[in-house]
């Protein structure tokens, strides 16, 4: 194996855990076949969901504590300045999300989560939502093992790396 494969390799692994969508594209421009392809990206999706579930709670408390302590110096030096923090505004994003959450619930968030939305956000936001992670980890995996098959199957068969522009 040359250092290439592994670059190329890691590449997949990397668009397989931040932006699904791509990922099988990239693998068929790298000239793997389904079943390389198949391996590579659902290998990072893997790896992405895994890491962006655990980790992701563990920058949440860091986040929420670095927050807290924000608000508590900001409150000390003058109280006032609190009633002038706007309040948060719903996008088209959230929206969407909150949207797809009441109608679907967590099946619907796992399907638009490797493709619409990215790994690092859907799981994210799966988290946010929803605190039994064997259910979490088995919604996303399924869904991803879906998306999966079907991309690579669509890269491999309409050559979709065609469409993809690498040049310098």
């Amino acid at each position: 194996m040359s250092i290439v494969e592994i670059e190329q390799i890691g590449a997949l692994l990397i668009a397989g855990a931040t932006k699904f969508l791509f990922a099988p594209a990239i693998s068929e421009y790298f000239g793997y076949n389904f079943a390389q392809s198949f391996l590579y990206t659902t290998s990072g999706g893997v790896i992405g969901i895994l890491a962006f579930t655990f980790v992701g709670d563990w920058l949440t408390a860091g986040w929420r504590k670095l927050i807290t302590r924000i608000k508590a110096l900001i409150m000390r030096r003058n109280p006032k300045a609190m009633l002038r923090i706007k309040p948060r505004r719903f996008t088209r994003t959230t929206r969407f999300i909150v949207r797809i959450r009441g109608k679907f619930g967590l099946v619907g968030l796992a399907i638009i989560t490797p493709c619409i939305i990215s790994i690092p956000i859907g799981t994210f936001v799966i988290n946010r939502f929803y605190s039994k992670k064997w259910k979490i980890l088995l919604a996303l995996f399924t869904s991803l093992l879906l998306w999966s098959l079907i991309l690579n199957y669509l890269a491999q068969t309409l050559h979709l790396s065609q469409y993809l522009n690498f040049s310098k």
